[in-house]
């Protein structure tokens, strides 16, 4: 009931031409909001609103953190920076045996990594929940391998798996985010085009909190 409250509310505001800025702890409807911080709480509002721009910077920012962005002017990402170390798979199918993925978390282990987890993409989630450890038990169960938290999100090549203490994976965004419309490519479909530019570095703290597996 509280979610369709405030999604009735946004979208009664939007619908008036009014521009919502909701923050943490502020009322709406009738109870506080319940989530723990901003960051969570952008990522609901914006599920409420169906605020596809949101996903999509995020996700494109992700994807440049990650070294897997299609944007050429992307700066260089954490699987750029692994690259020269990256562990080849060798498991049928060019997937990764167990022995593998575990070789990924003693690395990170060695190097002192705070708290790793793994990052995969929805394909390679797919590959090791099929992909066995023993006769019984999945290289990806319960979403961890390991005993460690096993991430998955589309900003991730599918041939690649990476193990690591993201505390040490610094991203720096500075001004703001320049949006620039477009009117000319839809004009025949009375659609625009919308643009959305922002500034950010990515910097790897210490290389050893990571490590990085894949298809050569």
């Amino acid at each position: 009931r509280r979610y369709l409250n405030t999604r009735n509310t946004m979208a009664t505001l939007l619908g008036l031409g009014v521009l919502p800025i909701v923050n943490e702890n502020d009322t709406i409807a009738t109870d506080e909001i319940r989530y723990g911080d901003n960051d969570r709480l952008a990522t609901n509002m914006a599920a409420m609103v169906a605020a596809d721009l949101l996903a999509a910077l995020a996700h494109e920012i992700d994807a440049a953190a990650l070294g897997a962005s299609a944007d050429p002017a992307a700066p260089e990402g954490l699987r750029q920076a692994l690259a020269p170390a990256k562990v080849a798979f060798s498991g049928a199918g060019q997937r990764p045996t167990w022995a593998q993925a575990s070789d990924l978390l003693r690395a990170v282990q060695e190097g002192n990594a705070a708290d790793p987890v793994f990052i995969l993409s929805p394909l390679m989630a797919h590959v090791l929940r099929t992909t066995f450890e023993t006769t019984v038990e999945r290289v990806l169960k319960d979403d961890q391998i390991a005993d460690q938290p096993a991430l998955i999100t589309p900003a991730m090549p599918d041939t690649d798996l990476i193990c690591g203490g993201f505390s040490d994976l610094i991203i720096g965004q500075w001004g703001g985010l320049d949006l620039r419309i477009d009117p000319a490519p839809g004009a025949a479909s009375d659609t625009v085009t919308l643009r959305a530019f922002a500034d950010v570095a990515f910097l790897v703290r210490r290389l050893s909190s990571f490590a990085l597996g894949g298809v050569e």
